[in-house]
Order: C-alpha cells, then sequence, then structure tokens
C-alpha cells in the first residue's frame, strides 16, 4: 500500500521538475533574445553574457534538443553558440578585454590558458616595429599567434625527440628494433609537417634552426640504432 501512495508523489515531483525546466527555458530565452536586440551580437561583452546563459540551457536540455532549439528559439548556429560559450568559459572577466574586441579575443584563445596573459602583456615584432596586442591589427595578431602555435609545436617535437634519442638503445630482439624504428618514422612524420607547414621563404627561415635540429637528431638516432641493434 505504500508503494501506491508513493507513485503519485513521485509523479508531481517530476511534473514540478519539468514545468520549472520549461519555466528556466524561457527565461534563459528571453534573455538572450534581449541581448540580441539591444546589443550587437558580436560584441565581446554580449557574446560573453550569452554564452554564460547557453551554457545554462544546455545543461537543462535533453539529448538531441540543442540544436533545434537554437535554430527555432534564438535563431543561432551551433558554431556561434560554441563560440560564445568558449568565451565566457575562458574569460572571467570580458571588460578587461574590451579594447581588444571579439576578433582578438577568440584568436588568443588559441594560445594554451598558460601563455595568454603573458602574450597579452608582451609587445611583439611587426614588421620591424614592436606593437602590443592592442596596437596590432587582427590579422597581424592571428597571423602572431599563428607562429606562437608553431613554435610551441616545434619545441614540443624537439623534446620528445631527444627524449627519444636519450633514451638507452641496448636492445637485442627484432622486436625492440622496429619499435625503435617506429619512434624514427614518427620523427620524419613530424618534421615533414613542419616543412609543409612553411609556406613561404620567412616561413622556412623562421624554422631553419629548429628543422636542422631535428635532422641532425634523426641522423644520431639512425647511427645509434644500425651500431647497437643486431638486425
Amino acid at each position: 500500500m505504500k508503494k501506491k501512495k508513493d507513485a503519485p508523489i513521485n509523479n508531481q515531483v517530476q511534473e514540478t521538475v519539468i514545468v520549472e525546466n520549461e519555466v528556466q527555458m524561457e527565461r534563459i530565452t528571453d534573455e538572450i533574445n534581449q541581448i540580441k536586440r539591444k546589443l550587437s551580437d558580436k560584441t565581446l561583452e554580449a557574446m560573453h553574457q550569452m554564452g554564460q546563459l547557453l551554457i545554462e540551457a544546455k545543461a537543462k536540455l535533453k539529448h538531441g534538443e540543442w540544436t533545434e532549439w537554437l535554430k527555432n528559439k534564438i535563431d543561432m548556429s551551433d558554431v556561434g553558440a560554441q563560440r560564445c560559450m568558449k568565451l565566457a568559459r575562458e574569460y572571467e572577466n570580458p571588460s578587461a578585454l574590451t579594447v581588444l574586441g571579439v576578433t582578438k579575443a577568440i584568436a588568443i584563445l588559441r594560445l594554451p590558458e598558460s601563455e595568454r596573459d603573458e602574450f597579452i602583456a608582451a609587445t611583439h615584432e611587426i614588421d620591424d616595429e614592436l606593437k602590443s596586442v592592442e596596437q596590432m591589427s587582427s590579422r597581424e595578431l592571428e597571423k602572431k599567434v599563428s607562429l606562437k602555435l608553431k613554435e610551441f609545436k616545434t619545441q614540443k617535437a624537439e623534446r620528445a625527440l631527444l627524449e627519444r634519442t636519450a633514451a638507452p638503445l641496448e636492445t637485442k630482439s627484432k622486436l625492440e628494433f622496429h619499435t625503435n624504428m617506429n619512434y624514427l618514422n614518427e620523427s620524419i612524420d613530424g618534421l615533414l609537417d613542419f616543412v609543409n607547414e612553411c609556406k613561404t621563404e620567412d616561413d622556412f627561415d623562421d624554422y631553419r634552426k629548429s628543422l636542422e635540429l631535428l635532422s641532425t637528431a634523426l641522423i644520431e638516432k639512425i647511427k645509434k640504432i644500425f651500431e647497437s641493434e643486431e638486425i
């Protein structure tokens, strides 16, 4: 008898939760549309506010409802929504970055979080001229961010390669030999990636030293493999 009494209560609780969720979704929808009407949806502040609301909305929607809600309720693409949510997650205080504008703020998000403050505070050489992030054009900043990411990738590959080169090669079996060769092939693939990313002669000059270091390490690796292994 007790279970029969509990069933209606549980149904009432579920109905209450559903109603409350619908009310909250209506509130979020109205607030987002108000922001879009009052402010340009391309301002950093507006995107940040909408991002916070979108994060809240996505947590309340069921699987499969997100894209339809974006399209029918707030007329926003999934790409646009993800951009707003990323800004809201990454920038706790968007007012400090309003001078940068949306394009620059989003470009800086490509950098690792640990590197962003230092990048923003630093001056950067642009065509033989030192400029702050605020002084750069959006195109200049995006190019500088891309170069910085290439530097990080180069440094990561160099560290990985040097670690592998320094590893002991006292192996006897063919299996261990082929494992070393796989390491070597991965390193060569990484070297080719660097070459493919260099689109102009200036780009190649920027990374020539890194390429030479990788090449030298690869040659040493080959020598050690063939000197120490019995095939």
